[in-house]
């Protein structure tokens, strides 16, 4: 009886224990996951949604863009905000552009004046 007990709290400790680590080792990714969904009923149209959510999570990388909002319609990204320099206005275009699913990128980024 005892032995049967004994096996029975190994069993569920390693599931518990198992089960955790598989769970807490998954990583998620919204932006793969939101395509998917706009994807299952349209074919190969990727929503605005999925779009902008793939866009933000390249830019939400980068120091740079922290003040960089995100809009996404018909396909066109239009960027917002202001950046430090102009490399980072270039690259966070870039970025956008060759994101799946963009058609077009309206740039309106700000650059803080540099110092000299």
């Amino acid at each position: 009886m005892k032995i049967r007990n004994v096996f029975a709290s190994l069993a569920s400790v390693f599931a518990l224990a198992f089960g955790t680590a598989a769970v807490a080792t998954t990583p998620i990714d919204l932006a793969a996951q939101a395509t998917e969904v706009a994807t299952q009923d349209g074919g190969d149209h990727v929503s605005d949604a999925a779009i902008n959510a793939k866009v933000q999570s390249k830019l939400m990388a980068l120091e740079s863009a922290a003040q960089v909002t995100v809009e996404t319609t018909g396909g066109v990204v239009t960027l917002t905000g202001e950046v430090p320099t102009h490399d980072a206005y270039i690259e966070l275009e870039r970025l956008a552009r060759d994101t799946e699913g963009v058609v077009g990128v309206r740039n309106q980024l700000s650059v803080k004046e540099e110092a000299n």
